[in-house]
């Protein structure tokens, strides 16, 4: 791989999780306000319950 593609490999990588970062704060916001999770469960039978409590951890 020549220096050239190794960067724009790198830079794109880079790239990813800054958009990532980016999006996971977005989710967690969005988690933290009240009544998502029930609203969430309303419509779509909710998450099983390990994966629940796994989200209410993080936010």
């Amino acid at each position: 791989m020549s220096m050239k593609d190794y960067l724009a490999k790198v830079a794109a990588e880079k790239e990813h999780e800054k958009l990532l970062d980016s999006a996971t704060a977005a989710f967690r916001r969005a988690i933290g306000e009240p009544g998502i999770l029930d609203r969430f469960d309303a419509d779509f039978g909710g998450l099983p319950s390990a994966t629940r409590n796994e989200i209410q951890r993080v936010a």
